[in-house]
């Protein structure tokens, strides 16, 4: 009868191998037994079985359907297929179903950044520079990441504007958790070339 805990047994379920207790099956039986009292969570947990076997369409229209405000325990499981869903369209080059899906991430998940993270590069992706920079922007109110303010850098860099591009770089390079070791490297060497012109 713990919402929380189904979930989180489907999730294991979809994620360990068969010797190790994993099961779809299993999986989908939950869903099943979800069905009668709790639909939205039905609709929940049929969507993380639809993007474990890779199907995209039918998990966005479960996750679509289902309306998981009471379930606040799970909100992270909304918002891992939201994300997955819109960063495969967005990655296909998809902009509309990716900018529908991050947008409704940033609304069902407000507290997350990447919705408006999401939106901010389906933005860059089409040419949209200064939605993308206001985008960047209230990603990073809501959660100052590093890796927000490096790609924030190489918007303002796209658009010739150094002294905020040099600022974005630098936030980029002292925030926590710290950028990979990768990209500290490509961003150390933006800020170089920035500086010297």
């Amino acid at each position: 009868m713990n919402y929380r805990a189904r979930v989180a047994l489907v999730r294991f379920y979809l994620a360990t191998p068969f010797f190790l207790g994993g099961s779809e099956s299993r999986a989908r039986e939950l869903a099943t037994e979800a069905r009668r009292t709790e639909p939205d969570l039905e609709r929940l947990i049929r969507a993380l079985c639809a993007l474990n076997d890779k199907k995209l369409d039918e998990a966005e229209q479960y996750i679509l359907a289902a309306d998981l405000t009471r379930y606040a325990l799970v909100r992270d499981s909304q918002h891992d297929v939201l994300l997955t869903l819109a960063s495969a369209h967005l990655h296909a080059g998809r902009h509309d179903s990716s900018s529908r899906l991050f947008g409704e991430l940033d609304r069902r998940v407000p507290s997350s950044e990447h919705g408006a993270y999401g939106l901010a590069l389906v933005a860059r992706a089409q040419g949209r520079w200064a939605d993308a920079v206001t985008l960047l922007e209230k990603a990073a109110l809501i959660e100052p990441r590093p890796y927000i303010y490096r790609t924030l850098g190489e918007v303002h860099e796209a658009r010739r504007d150094r002294p905020r591009a040099v600022e974005a770089y630098q936030a980029a390079l002292s925030g926590t958790p710290p950028l990979t070791w990768r990209e500290q490297r490509r961003v150390t060497a933006h800020l170089a070339q920035l500086q010297q012109r």
